[in-house]
């Protein structure tokens, strides 16, 4: 069973645990996870043109289950933080979630904002 979580994003910049500006998608029910600005934990980007970026290097996302294994080797969480800009195809999210797919993690937290005032 897949499950996915959606992630509360802040807005100010010092909380953004990614050096990529993406802009996420918004949800009501986003739910702030603490865990997402771990050092250690897997975070993987999608910028608007299709970019992926695993932490922080820009990888193909044919290499991601090689990077995913050997994150968990070094003892990381079983779990994706996954921040896919709002304005992307989603032939590239599906292809980068497809990826994940092949390593047997089942917890994948998509990456969200809460609107304003909420």
């Amino acid at each position: 069973m897949l499950i996915v979580e959606f992630l509360a994003e802040g807005t100010t910049y010092h909380q953004h645990p990614w050096p990529w500006v993406v802009d996420l998608p918004r949800s009501s029910h986003a739910v702030a996870q603490r865990s997402a600005v771990r050092e250690d934990a897997m975070r993987i980007t999608m910028t608007r043109d299709g970019s992926v970026f695993f932490r922080y290097h820009r990888v193909e996302p044919e290499n991601l289950p090689g990077l995913i294994h050997d994150a968990l080797q070094e003892g990381a969480e079983k779990k994706i933080y996954l921040a896919v800009d709002a304005r992307s195809k989603y032939g590239d999210a599906a292809r980068v979630v497809e990826q994940i797919g092949l390593t047997g993690i089942r917890q994948i937290c998509l990456m969200a904002e809460k609107p304003a005032g909420r």
